[in-house]
């Protein structure tokens, strides 16, 4: 069994108040070692591996933790050809190196109980040879990396996560060492949160969505003054529901706050989704100072509803009772306010009773593009032969719901009412019967 090592190294620049720790990642795998470039040709392997190291999150405070996960485009085939005798497997144990604190200690950045990441392989597209193509599942286990916080001034630090592979023959993949990996790392940030803190105070914590308090100023802030001269970016940089004046301030050094304010301004929009809560945020590139957020409320003007014109509706049981097509009314219906992108509203049309009164179509169906187009509704007079007058409500109720957009299904909408002028003529018949003689 033939055994290479590839190391992959970082080299970092001191920084006051900062460490790098390289966290490297060696693979033993028998089924990730392709062969020469000669034999990769002639059978159809891989003579190039790539592997890409990604974390769940790419900034942490301290005392939170990342999952570390591996992956690489030639998990999704190996091999053609290969036969069900072959071992294919591969581990990627996960280790720290560098200048890293003891486990307990400030500023310490560890590893959870399991250090692999493994996979297991299948054959596809078996042929009656019982050869295959090589391919392998997704990982079957992940890497946690985890931070102690420590209640000390460390400062903000960064991790590399990096790695690098050791190739191992299995029983088919031997002698073939001649690949050089590449392999993708990743840079991990971790807040110190015993830094001090900047803050934001906001002129107002709750702005309208329009009209003339649809704006508020804001401001960066220390508890104690500066030690140096504080770069502050604020965001988020592009939102919909505001837009900045700017997004940068400064604290001079020996300051509390900023020299300047930026503006956020609300925007106005159609659609009666409520009240929005926006967090902002406080940046900062110094190693001496953290970030923070603010929680801004923007209140919405639209109130969500459903539009009918006109809401009475007089008819004729007799269609030419004074006319021609008496017996039929209509009506439109339309929403007040607009929908967002992707949501779809209907509404239901339901009569009381439809021996008295018919409704068509059942149902309206309003979209982001259609929602202020009026649809019609046709209401026609049923004929009976009760000869009596009658008054029928039509009902609306939301059958399909955009809560997001203002208008869930318990939404209540008015109803119309349909009166029928019956056309039989109420009477009384006397029927006589001829006395008999004897």
């Amino acid at each position: 069994m033939s055994l290479r090592t590839f190391q992959v190294r970082r080299k970092f620049r001191g920084l006051r108040l900062m460490r790098a720790v390289v966290l490297a990642a060696p693979l033993s795998a028998g089924v990730l070692c392709a062969p020469s470039r000669a034999a990769a040709d002639s059978r159809g392997g891989e003579s190039h591996w790539h592997f890409t190291i990604t974390l769940s999150s790419t900034t942490i405070t301290e005392g939170e933790s990342v999952t570390v996960s591996v992956s690489s485009p030639h998990t999704a085939k190996v091999f053609t050809g290969m036969n069900t005798d072959r071992h294919h497997s591969a581990v990627m144990s996960i280790s720290k190196t560098g200048a890293t604190p003891t486990a307990s200690g400030a500023g310490a950045v560890n590893f959870g109980s399991n250090t692999q990441v493994s996979w297991t392989d299948y054959l596809d597209n078996r042929n009656a040879n019982n050869l295959g193509d090589g391919k392998f599942n997704s990982p079957s286990s992940t890497v946690t990396i985890s931070t102690v916080d420590d209640n000390a001034q460390t400062g903000h630090r960064t991790v590399t996560v990096s790695g690098s592979v050791d190739y191992r023959a299995g029983t088919y993949w031997y002698s073939h060492g001649d690949v050089t990996p590449t392999i993708t790392s990743t840079t991990l940030t971790i807040l110190d949160n015993d830094m001090p803190q900047i803050g934001l105070a906001l002129g107002s914590s709750t702005i309208a969505e329009s009209g003339a308090d649809n704006a508020t100023t804001v401001r960066a802030t220390l508890a104690a003054a500066a030690t140096e001269a504080v770069t502050v970016t604020v965001g988020p940089a592009t939102s919909e529901a505001f837009m900045w004046s700017g997004t940068t301030l400064t604290i001079p050094s020996g300051q509390t706050q900023s020299s300047s304010t930026v503006t956020l301004t609300a925007t106005d929009d159609d659609i009666a989704g409520g009240n929005k809560s926006a967090t902002l945020t406080a940046s900062t590139t110094s190693n001496n100072y953290r970030g923070s957020t603010a929680t801004l409320t923007i209140t919405d003007d639209e109130t969500a509803g459903v539009a009918l014109n006109p809401t009475s509706i007089a008819l004729q049981e007799n269609p030419n009772a004074g006319g021609t097509n008496r017996n039929v009314g209509r009506y439109t219906v339309v929403l007040d306010t607009a929908l967002a992108a992707g949501d779809t509203v209907g509404v239901g049309v339901t009569s009381a009773d439809t021996g008295a009164v018919a409704v068509a179509p059942g149902t309206l169906t309003y979209t982001a593009s259609t929602w202020n187009t009026a649809q019609t509704v046709v209401v026609t007079a049923q004929g009976d032969a009760d000869g009596r007058d009658e008054s029928v409500t039509v009902s609306h109720r939301i059958t399909t719901g955009a809560g997001d957009s203002g208008y869930p299904t318990s939404l209540s909408v008015a109803s119309v009412t349909v009166t029928v002028t019956d056309d039989e003529t109420p009477g009384v018949t006397v029927r006589t019967r001829a006395r008999r003689r004897w």
